[in-house]
């Protein structure tokens, strides 16, 4: 009899204890999501990216294609309150993965950080923006 009592009693508990294990677990850092930014026929875009912390930050950038295809760059980082600058290509082994793309820039610390996109073209023409990263679970 206490053994069909021990069964029972972890039979009904087993679903409790389970319903704990499967939260996956989830990961909290900083990025910037820029909308939209083009590479080629004329036009480059680079982005200069400022790490305002006090301690060295590892970044990951990367691009979605015009067809919202996710392509991965590099890998990189930064010294604190340093930036690393460069045009959008680099970070894609010299060939851009498309000529309109969004860009989305990561790190894994909650540590905020900025960045600055600038476009030009052919004629002169030249532009910046400025983007301030925000809190991100995945």
């Amino acid at each position: 009899m206490k053994k069909l009592c021990l069964f029972l009693l972890v039979v009904l508990l087993l679903p409790v204890t389970s319903s704990f294990a499967i939260t996956p677990p989830t990961v909290t850092g900083q990025q910037i999501f820029i909308p939209y930014t083009a590479v080629g026929s004329g036009w480059w875009s680079g982005v200069a990216i400022t790490n305002i912390s006090a301690s060295t930050m590892t970044f990951s950038i990367g691009v979605f294609k015009e067809n919202g295809v996710w392509v991965p760059g590099s890998s990189f980082s930064v010294p604190a309150h340093a930036m690393k600058v460069e045009v959008l290509e680099y970070f894609f082994g010299g060939t851009p993965p498309d000529v309109a793309m969004s860009v989305r820039i990561r790190t894994g610390t909650n540590e905020t950080f900025r960045a600055t996109l600038f476009v030009g073209n052919d004629m002169g023409g030249f532009g910046f923006q400025n983007y301030k990263s925000d809190e991100n679970t995945w």
